[in-house]
């Protein structure tokens, strides 16, 4: 069977792979949001600092829960679309 340090570093590498995945989406998606909402003067200048606190608190978060992220997605994927075909 897998022993505990095995099991550290697969949860590392998946935590910090899936971490900065969804980082960079958010990070994307919140500056993007800032753009579209207060335009190009003030969204494109300013609109990366609220961004970079979204973008780190769910890149936090979806680090330390990835493997529920990994079992949810297919199993929603599932449930919502091939469930009824």
């Amino acid at each position: 069977m897998w022993d505990k340090l095995e099991l550290k570093a697969v949860y590392g590498v998946g935590m910090v792979t899936t971490a900065w995945s969804v980082t960079v989406a958010a990070f994307l998606g919140c500056w993007a949001l800032a753009i579209w909402k207060f335009g190009w003067l003030l969204g494109l200048p300013l609109g990366w600092i609220p961004a970079v606190v979204v973008a780190g608190v769910v890149g936090y978060v979806a680090g330390l829960l990835w493997p529920l992220l990994i079992v949810a997605v297919p199993a929603l994927a599932w449930y919502f679309f091939l469930m009824d075909a």
